[in-house]
């Protein structure tokens, strides 16, 4: 009961509050980061054939931007690069899908300061965005943004 006061007691204070928080976040993110990860696993063991599984690449996708959105810029890319292998095994590079992975990677390596790789994977996105949707199309120009580094 005094353990439980106590707490309270630090968490009703704003600094013992922002502490908890803190922590409490932190620990969230973690376990939600361990559990993504063994879903990517264990969608690969469940898999007929991982290497064309559609399903698999955007979880892979889905993931890598959960990790991109915490910071995590080299994990991202590898989830990202699971994303694109298959995608251009199944669809090949004139794909929407393709562009979209080629895209992210790009975003990863721009946030990461590596800016001639960022490009490169840009441009592959910009490439392939032009042939299937066009100059005019909004996911065409966010290529062209993100080459804009």
């Amino acid at each position: 009961e005094e353990d439980k006061k106590a707490i309270l007691s630090m968490v009703e204070t704003g600094s013992g509050f922002n502490s908890v928080n803190g922590k409490v976040n932190e620990r969230m993110r973690n376990w939600v980061e361990e559990t993504l990860i063994e879903a990517v696993k264990e969608a690969e063991e469940k898999s007929e054939d991982a290497t064309t599984d559609l399903d698999l690449a955007l979880l892979s996708n889905n993931v890598g931007k959960v990790f991109c959105n915490d910071g995590k810029y080299e994990i991202a890319i590898t989830y990202f690069k699971k994303s694109i292998e298959i995608g251009l095994k199944v669809h090949g590079n004139e794909h929407c899908d393709t562009a979209l992975y080629y895209n992210n990677i790009c975003g990863g390596y721009k946030e990461m300061g590596d800016y001639e790789r960022a490009l490169d994977y840009g441009n592959k996105s910009l490439e392939v965005r032009l042939k299937v949707l066009g100059n005019e199309h909004i996911d065409t120009a966010a290529s062209y943004n993100n080459i804009g580094i």
